[in-house]
């Protein structure tokens, strides 16, 4: 059975401008575009990921002094993304993260969401590419209020980047 994480803090925050550059220094169709990191219970996702992957996945390889964004990237986010806009029950979100080399579908990340009346839940992780082995990722139960105070944040922060 899937660990359950309840969230009790959920906000995102743009990509340092010098980790984009380090990690993410080539051309693409997001050179122009903020990266943002999403933060639940004050970890990034992209470190839950890491770690899982760590541990589940690259267990018998040596990772040292990698980080996350060795793997990893973030994405630009939008609002309609992670919420519900056309008020549906359910939503299939695709590449949420996705491979360091930010080509589509070398490694995306994607996952489901409930939108229910008094908790949004992101589950069913996968990758295409390793179709089993997300199967013990854990599910984020989001009380409603928490999960729109984290979108109202990205909504502020995609805003003042406009600006």
């Amino acid at each position: 059975m899937r660990p359950k994480i309840y969230v009790k803090e959920f906000y995102f925050e743009i990509l340092p401008k010098e980790i984009k550059e380090e990690y993410y220094p080539y051309d693409n169709i997001f050179s122009d575009m903020d990266l943002i990191d999403i933060y639940i219970n004050g970890k990034k996702l992209i470190e839950y990921v890491y770690e899982y992957e760590k541990e589940y996945i690259f267990k018998d390889i040596e990772l040292d002094d990698e980080t996350p964004y060795d793997r990893f990237s973030p994405i630009p986010l939008n609002k309609c993304l992670l919420d519900n806009c056309n008020n549906e029950r359910f939503k299939r979100v695709l590449g949420i993260l996705m491979c360091s080399c930010q080509t589509f579908d070398c490694w995306d990340l994607d996952f489901r969401i409930f939108f229910g009346d008094k908790y949004i839940i992101w589950f069913d992780f996968t990758n295409f590419h390793r179709k089993e082995e997300y199967k013990n990722f854990p599910i984020y139960i989001f009380p409603k209020e928490i999960y729109k105070e984290g979108i109202k944040n990205l909504e502020c922060l995609i805003k003042k980047d406009e600006t």
